[in-house]
């Protein structure tokens, strides 16, 4: 078990340095973006983010997943090959089709979205982009699968390096607007295409698998319509704000979004990639159900040290990036944000049980409930709260999620968890976060020394309600005592070299 979780916090890193590089560049440019475009402008960009998610999501077919589950499955033991290029071959051939089909009605959802036909070019652009991103998921799956981190590490940095060198040179120097984010994207596209293109080659067999292809769809359809709910779910947020208030609220609630969402890219995000390979591995181990239940609450303490981070200095993160004044009140829904964040990864691990089982079909009729709820609560509250209505329906619809993955999951696969644990530190940490709403509007040094003394009294709660199994402080312990006594422990490891 510990042998499992040292494996997954190295490989973590590496996976977060990968992951979070291509994402990582929207975050780094954020200054330039408040600086260049003014708010409604970064409405305009949140919309267009939005628009690519979906396209994603639609076109897709969630079959990466399918990858997933059957790279390990044994009627696929010597056939990963030749699956791999099954699955990267019907990605080209999807995308090209979509061009085809989304391409003149540019102008069209350019008029719909902006209410005139001058961001038709940069439209069409984000299309192209967003297909090549679905075509990039089949190689970057199988270097996760392959626990191939350096070299995807490497890949996506090298990516997230061309993206933000030629953004800022066509935004400072060239003076272009949002369609210099696309361009830059693309070419950064192209360089992964090209790192990897030895890699991709090396790992295709050009034989086309259709009896797994179709038993990957028939797990997939029901997770397609679960795509799509997700991201309609995710993304619909900007779309209702646009029409019931103005662009300006789209780019608040974007720029809260985005540094909300840096929790997830540099950090839930790069866990599950190193976790998820191990899960399925795992799926037939007698102590199985164990390390999925530690895995899980683990996997929530870590993540709340870093939503209390988020969520105590918000308002500092937002003064730090934003460069104009107008873009200072995205701090008040990150908060929220981060919490709704917390309760996605919960489901996501939650959702274990139906995936070892293959019992997808549930998750279709949750997703589209939640993403009805959801879509529904942003009709309903942003008309009346605006942003923070919006990041209230995103929270709930989050809670709702898990609860309903938990449940369906546990009556297909039963794993103890310890939701009387989850529950404690998300209270405790909701509960210490109320003074800050306070203290915000005190002198910055106040703020900080507040604020540090708060995410510090967190473990100490934690200790005093039993959190902590003796076991678990015992590894606490010997942990501390090594850190305090360097000498000592270099001493001992050369003893045992010896």
């Amino acid at each position: 078990m510990l042998a499992d979780l040292r494996k997954i916090a190295s490989q973590s890193f590496i996976y977060g340095l990968g992951t979070m590089a291509p994402k990582l560049a929207g975050f780094i440019l954020i200054p330039i973006y408040t600086k260049h475009f003014p708010l409604s402008e970064f409405g305009i960009l949140g919309l267009l983010d939005s628009t690519s998610q979906i396209i994603i999501g639609i076109v897709g077919l969630a079959l990466y997943q399918g990858f997933f589950r059957w790279y390990f499955d044994k009627q696929a033991e010597t056939k990963k090959k030749s699956l791999f290029f099954t699955l990267l071959l019907v990605h080209v051939i999807l995308a090209f089709i979509s061009v085809i089909i989304i391409w003149p009605f540019g102008t069209y959802i350019s008029t719909s979205l902006f209410g005139h036909s001058g961001y038709t070019h940069v439209l069409r652009l984000m299309v192209i982009t967003s297909l090549i991103q679905m075509i990039v998921i089949m190689p970057s799956t199988l270097l996760r699968l392959q626990e191939r981190a350096g070299l995807y590490t490497i890949s996506n940095l090298l990516q997230m390096a061309v993206m933000v060198i030629i953004t800022v040179y066509l935004i400072v120097f060239q003076h272009m607007g949002v369609e210099a984010i696309y361009y830059a994207q693309l070419i950064g596209l192209i360089s992964y295409l090209l790192l990897l293109i030895r890699y991709i080659i090396v790992n295709c067999e050009v034989r086309f698998e259709w009896t797994l292809l179709k038993q990957i769809i028939s797990f997939c359809l029901p997770l397609v319509l679960s795509s799509i709910a997700i991201v309609l779910l995710n993304q619909a947020d900007r779309y209702v704000i646009n029409h019931f208030d103005k662009l300006g609220d789209v780019g608040l609630y974007t720029l809260g979004f985005r540094l909300s969402n840096t929790l997830n890219i540099l950090l839930v995000a790069s866990i599950s990639f190193a976790i998820q390979p191990m899960i399925f591995k795992k799926m037939d181990d007698p102590n199985n159900k164990r390390f999925y239940s530690k895995l899980l609450t683990y996997f929530v303490l870590v993540v709340m040290f870093f939503v209390l981070g988020m969520t105590f200095f918000g308002k500092e993160i937002v003064k730090l990036f934003a460069n104009r004044q107008e873009y200072y009140e995205a701090y008040q829904i990150i908060p929220i944000l981060c919490f709704a964040i917390l309760f996605n990864m919960m489901k996501d691990m939650a959702m274990i049980g139906l995936q070892i089982t293959k019992k997808t079909h549930s998750i279709a009729g949750i997703v589209i409930t939640v993403s009805v709820t959801g879509i529904l609560l942003n009709i309903l509250l942003v008309p009346w709260l605006h942003n923070f209505g919006a990041a209230i329906a995103k929270l709930v619809a989050s809670i709702l999620f898990f609860w309903l993955i938990y449940y369906y999951s546990q009556k297909a696969y039963p794993i103890q968890y310890e939701m009387k644990k989850l529950l404690m530190m998300i209270l405790i940490g909701a509960i210490l976060y109320l003074p800050v709403i306070f203290i915000n509007e005190m002198g910055i040094l106040i703020r900080i020394l507040v604020k540090t003394l708060l995410i510090f009294s967190y473990p100490v709660l934690l200790y005093l309600m039993g959190f902590f199994e003796p076991v678990e402080l015992e590894k606490l312990q010997g942990a501390w005592t090594k850190w305090k006594h360097p000498a000592e422990l270099l001493s001992n490891l050369k003893a045992l070299k010896k």
